[in-house]
């Protein structure tokens, strides 16, 4: 960056520019709100790793328990030995 190019800003003149707009007072936080959102969070974070074990693991130990009572082994390729 060329340092001809930049613009010089005085920070008094940006403090009047928001202090003109009134944007000088921080927003109030409404601290039930932020609460109930992280609430919302965690249970939809709970929710999906559910959904995602049901999905992903339980069938692979269905498969397990149906090979090991058949006495099949559905996977030869499966080192059962390691």
């Amino acid at each position: 960056m060329n340092p001809s190019d930049t613009i010089n800003f005085d920070e008094n003149e940006i403090f009047l520019l928001f202090q003109e707009a009134g944007m000088l007072e921080e927003p109030v936080v409404n601290q039930r709100r932020v609460d109930q959102v992280i609430e919302r969070a965690m249970h939809e974070k709970v929710a999906k790793e559910l959904t995602s074990f049901v999905f992903e693991g339980f069938p692979a130990v269905m498969d397990g328990l149906f090979s090991a009572a058949s006495g099949k082994i559905n996977h030869p390729d499966d080192d059962y030995k390691c």
